[in-house]
């Protein structure tokens, strides 16, 4: 609420440390009072200076707390209406007191008129109960056209009227007062007492709907000769006392209490009718479901727990999306309570209710509970990365997983050494050409960030082949490489490739399960080109290949150490 300041400033002189008798609407320091220090919107305040201050007292008014005392906006007035509700300070400043100041505090308030529960019993007797109490007041007063006043210090009591119609007044007691004195809302209500009380009957709660956390409204069938006692039970427990209602509700109200708690409980409720007797008739039972909504991957996840879920008390239920009115199904109580909504767009708020329609045709509707789908959860990795070896770079290529949007992409390279290097930081494209460093033989990973802003766990490390060679005693090349790694299911075959000089493959051979190959060439084939090629168990389409290896062999020339021009060895 706000606060506001209303100072009150005399000029006069006054003795050091002067103390006046206090009660609760005496200023702080005794030096002047006001008529009450609490009242309801409207209510004027009135201020009254001590015994001795004297008569030439100047009093004036500031209505601002913020600005120093020589900036005050003031009047002159004793008075002040208050028009808003909140809580206030009227401040007195008078010259050479000590102290200077004095103060005191004014709680404004917004009550409603009392609401009156009336039971009509024998021999033009009624009871009366109050049943939305602030905690502001401390007790009421009822005027039964006696002209006599009646302060009770509790909130019900019965009284004996006439066969004759009655007018009652009642209104609320504050701080001591009538509140209609403080500005605060009354009732006027006739009342026609009988010789004989009704027949007292249990209603029927048609229907209950949850509208705030601690509040729902509730729906039944009214006799107006009654007022209604509602009991709650929460998740099981036993059945309390919340509060009685009125008859003037036309058998629909919201009715609130601090201790409903349709957020985290299972609540049920039933309606007693009150009558002047101790038998009173209970109604029918209705227990309000408690749902629950969860945000997954792409999906939100809802569930309802109830203490009815029994199919002789209920037929079904119905669970609705509140955003767009969308009805998702109608659910018997045998089955999972339970829905998964795949129908969403990240970033959105969705809002989910359940009903529960009962075989009697009464309903309950649980509190609404909403989430933002695809909130706060990490994506799923890209799991298969192709990374191939082309003219001598490396050509990387990568897709998200399905049904998912990716913002962008940072793509790391690891060395054999383990160094970790980015290559592309909030990248839109997937894919990369890396040069080909066969020294350090990188590794690769990505990372994305998906549309609903979720960061990827890292992908599978994506290791192209890298292909090296030696020769031995100049006729054999010995070739040896790595596995490839970057697709989920691995690889299903390796083929070690010959190629020509135009790069087409002139022979090939199976080297899956292995990781080298000897091979031994044809005398007349000095130069060699290989390439190893990978193919993935699940990706059609997808082919890794190595670096090209070209070996040769060095060419060997025979130099003769003996000529003989004629052929007999002699010279």
């Amino acid at each position: 609420m706000k606060t506001f300041t209303f100072l009150a400033i005399a000029f006069c002189f006054i003795a050091a440390n002067q103390v006046w008798a206090q009660d609760d609407n005496t200023s702080d320091g005794g030096r002047f009072t006001v008529n009450s220090s609490i009242g309801c919107t409207g209510f004027e305040v009135e201020i009254t200076d001590g015994a001795d201050a004297g008569e030439s007292i100047q009093y004036i008014y500031d209505y601002d707390p913020n600005v120093d005392e020589g900036d005050q906006d003031t009047e002159t007035s004793k008075t002040h209406v208050y028009t808003e509700p909140g809580t206030y300070i009227i401040r007195q400043i008078q010259a050479n007191a000590t102290p200077r100041t004095d103060q005191i505090t004014i709680e404004v308030l917004d009550l409603e008129a009392p609401q009156v529960a009336i039971n009509y019993c024998d021999n033009y007797f009624i009871d009366i109960t109050l049943t939305n109490v602030p905690d502001v007041v401390n007790g009421f007063f009822l005027n039964d056209g006696t002209n006599t006043l009646q302060t009770l210090e509790n909130f019900s009591t019965t009284i004996e009227l006439s066969e004759e119609p009655a007018q009652l007044n009642i209104q609320w007691v504050i701080n001591g007062q009538v509140a209609n004195a403080l500005s605060c809302a009354e009732t006027n209500l006739t009342v026609q007492a009988t010789e004989f009380a009704p027949e007292v009957e249990a209603t029927t709660i048609r229907n209950i709907t949850a509208t705030e956390q601690n509040s729902v409204d509730i729906t039944f069938d009214q006799n107006t000769d009654f007022s209604y006692e509602i009991d709650l039970q929460s998740n099981g427990g036993d059945f309390n006392s919340i509060g009685t209602i009125s008859q003037d509700f036309g058998g629909q109200i919201n009715f609130a209490r601090p201790n409903i708690n349709l957020a985290d409980n299972i609540n049920c409720f039933r309606m007693i009718t009150s009558g002047c007797g101790t038998d009173n008739p209970v109604s029918n039972t209705i227990c309000v479901p408690l749902l629950e909504v969860v945000a997954g991957q792409n999906q939100n996840e809802i569930s309802w727990t109830t203490t009815d879920n029994d199919p002789a008390i209920i037929a079904n239920y119905t669970l609705l999306r509140v955003n767009d009115n969308q009805n998702l199904g109608t659910f018997n109580p045998s089955a999972p309570l339970e829905y998964v909504d795949t129908d969403v767009a990240c970033n959105v708020e969705y809002s989910y209710v359940v009903r529960a329609n009962y075989v009697e045709g009464y309903t309950a509707s649980a509190l609404p509970k909403s989430v933002v789908a695809n909130a706060d959860f990490a994506a799923p990795p890209i799991e298969n990365i192709l990374a191939t070896i082309e003219n001598g770079n490396v050509i990387l290529t990568w897709q998200t997983p399905q049904d998912i949007g990716a913002e962008n992409y940072n793509l790391y390279s690891v060395s054999q050494q383990g160094d970790t290097t980015v290559l592309a930081e909030a990248t839109t494209e997937s894919g990369f050409t890396d040069e080909l460093d066969l020294g350090t033989r990188p590794c690769y990973y990505v990372e994305y960030l998906d549309e609903c802003g979720n960061s990827s766990t890292p992908s599978l490390l994506a290791c192209p082949i890298y292909l090296t060679g030696t020769q031995e005693e100049n006729i054999r090349n010995v070739l040896s490489w790595n596995e490839y790694t970057g697709w989920t299911d691995g690889v299903s075959r390796y083929e070690l490739q010959r190629l020509d000089e135009d790069r087409n493959v002139i022979e090939l051979f199976n080297v899956t399960g292995s990781t080298t190959y000897s091979d031994e060439p044809p005398e007349d084939r000095q130069r060699n080109i290989y390439r190893i090629k990978a193919t993935p168990v699940n990706q059609p389409g997808d082919v890794s290949f190595s670096n090209e290896l070209i070996m040769e062999f060095p060419v060997v020339v025979f130099i003769p150490n003996a000529f003989t021009p004629d052929g007999d060895n002699l010279n």
